[in-house]
């Protein structure tokens, strides 16, 4: 029994050897990482910023250096920075010529709007009052005032029937005629008669010399629309009834003799 307590305690103040003996090994250890910390260098790198300077100093002094060389040759067409800088346009300036030039812009179209306006009213007026009857109109023809045929008078019916087609418009001025002459108005332009179609205000003192020349045995029939071709009365444009004739009377000569629209 003592032998084995021996060992016991034998094994015991082993065990707290070694415990020991690796403790102070692991303090050790750290002394040595510690002062590897506190002897390790840190990294500096001032050097590099004093270059960079001293490479910056450099070119400010070599941009000075040109620049007083420049100065000193006075290179003709060299333009300066003060120059450039006194060159430049005031933009206070260039907007207020910019506002002055819209303004007067705007002006101009206000005068050109106004102008049309008044162009345009005054067409219309004058487009309704000719198309409407009034004392203007008396012993006057619309086809003759807006040239959409030529006069006649007594001393021309001789001359005008020769040739070919010849379109004579006997009238009296009324104003039914009146209504009926802007009817055949449109006619005229679509079928291009201005050249061949004539107007004839019947006169009292001509009706004996109007007959002969017309070709015609009296005029009871007015208004009516005499066609001529090689100097012969070919049609006459009347109705068997008693009313007055119409542009559709008209529009059947055309269509008998092979008159079209735009020849």
């Amino acid at each position: 029994m003592k032998e084995e307590n021996k060992k016991k305690s034998v094994s015991k103040v082993t065990k707290k050897s070694t415990t020991a003996s690796k403790k102070t090994e692991t303090s050790k250890a750290k002394g040595i990482k510690d002062e590897s910390k506190k002897t390790s260098p840190k990294k500096k790198s001032p050097a590099k910023k004093t270059t960079s300077k001293t490479q910056e100093s450099i070119i400010e002094e070599k941009n000075l250096e040109t620049k007083k060389v420049l100065e000193k040759m006075e290179i003709p067409g060299l333009i300066k920075e003060e120059e450039i800088v006194l060159k430049t346009p005031n933009k206070n300036q260039f907007t207020k010529g910019q506002e002055n030039t819209i303004f007067a812009l705007r002006i101009v179209t206000v005068v050109l709007a106004t102008v049309l306006i008044l162009v345009t009213s005054v067409k219309m007026f004058i487009e309704v009052r000719d198309n409407n009857y009034s004392e203007r109109w008396v012993n006057k023809s619309y086809l003759t005032e807006k040239n959409y045929a030529q006069s006649l008078t007594c001393e021309d019916l001789a001359n005008i029937v020769n040739g070919e087609d010849k379109f004579v418009f006997v009238t009296n001025f009324s104003e039914e005629e009146f209504e009926l002459e802007k009817d055949l108005a449109k006619l005229i332009k679509e079928y291009h008669l201005e050249n061949k179609f004539y107007v004839y205000n019947l006169e009292s003192s001509c009706t004996v010399k109007a007959t002969l020349d017309l070709q015609v045995e009296n005029f009871a029939k007015i208004p009516t629309i005499y066609y001529y071709r090689n100097g012969l009365l070919n049609y006459k444009v009347e109705r068997e009834d008693q009313k007055m004739i119409e542009s559709a009377d008209f529009q059947k000569l055309l269509d008998i003799y092979g008159f079209k629209k735009g020849e």
